[in-house]
């Protein structure tokens, strides 16, 4: 069968048969994309103060934060882990700032509500409610966490990424 040629001063969009998405592609954005089926990507930890100090004596590297790619999230503070399917985000929502005590060092459970939290600066966050609870900070995943907060580098960027995911989907 003989390749059919395209004019290429007409824009790929216009053409017959593309509907300005990729075949294999759901109908999502780009930036959600890579959280449900693209490659992970890392959202690093912003440290600052004397909580970004305190955290990396807890063992946050630069290096940790959180990944959302392949559809999971997951998100890592030193040797902590929180482990979960994108489907399982219930809300998120931007919050802070923070009182130091309450954040600085390894992460912090909520006696309120359950909740972890992963601080490496006082200043703003992203918090994550999950649908049903994770584990994360019990080595035996007896202590269940309805929500996480992570502190990344760009909480705006994060929460609009999430929040865009929970739209689309």
């Amino acid at each position: 069968m003989p390749e059919i040629e395209t004019d290429p001063s007409v824009p790929e969009s216009s053409r017959v048969g593309h509907h300005g998405r990729e075949p294999d592609k759901p109908d999502v954005s780009p930036t959600t994309w890579s959280l449900v089926k693209g490659e992970p990507h890392l959202h690093p930890f912003r440290f600052a103060g004397l909580a970004g100090q305190a955290a990396r004596l807890a063992g946050a590297r630069r290096e940790h934060g959180v990944t959302l790619g392949g559809g999971r999230v997951h998100i890592r503070y030193g040797p902590w882990v929180l482990d979960t399917a994108a489907t399982n985000i219930a809300d998120v929502a931007v919050t802070g700032p923070y009182h130091l005590w309450k954040v600085a060092g390894p992460p912090h459970l909520s006696l309120a509500d359950r909740g972890v939290t992963f601080a490496t600066n006082a200043d703003a966050g992203v918090c994550i409610r999950f649908h049903d609870p994770v584990p994360a900070i019990s080595p035996l995943g007896l202590i269940r966490h309805p929500a996480a907060t992570v502190t990344v580098e760009d909480v705006e960027r994060l929460e609009e990424i999430l929040r865009r995911y929970l739209d689309e989907r």
